[in-house]
């Protein structure tokens, strides 16, 4: 259960990422996405490492919230577009596989790939 001042951390954070993505043009919603998720992915293995079987679920959810997204936000007009869905719904899939049996391995390659998608996308 979470204390009132989790839940005020959790608000503030919460309208403060809402302000940041408001305020977003270009490249830097879907960097913004892309970190987040390789973030909660982060946490995931942190938690599932240390035996945080909550924490690492809520991870998951949050990574995988991340992931859809960036599927929605995909332009179709772009010839990379098919791509980009392909390996965001491989990516999605991966982690709905790991929230029944967690892999390791897998959610490591899944935040490996998320950050080489950010460099490629930061250097184009």
């Amino acid at each position: 259960m979470m204390t009132s001042g989790q839940l005020a951390l959790d608000s503030y954070r919460k309208v403060e990422l809402d302000a940041r993505i408001e305020g977003m043009r270009g490249a830097a919603l879907p960097l913004l996405c892309l970190k987040q998720a390789s973030d909660a992915l982060g946490r995931a293995l942190f938690a599932d490492a240390n035996g945080n079987t909550n924490l690492r679920q809520t991870a998951l959810v949050e990574a995988r919230k991340w992931l859809s997204a960036l599927a929605h936000g995909i332009d179709q007009d772009q010839p990379i577009a098919e791509a980009l869905s392909s390996l965001y719904s491989a990516m999605e899939r991966s982690i709905n596989q790991s929230m029944a049996r967690f892999d390791t391995m897998t959610m490591q390659a899944v935040q490996r790939d998320l950050g080489d998608v950010e460099q490629a996308l930061r250097a184009a």
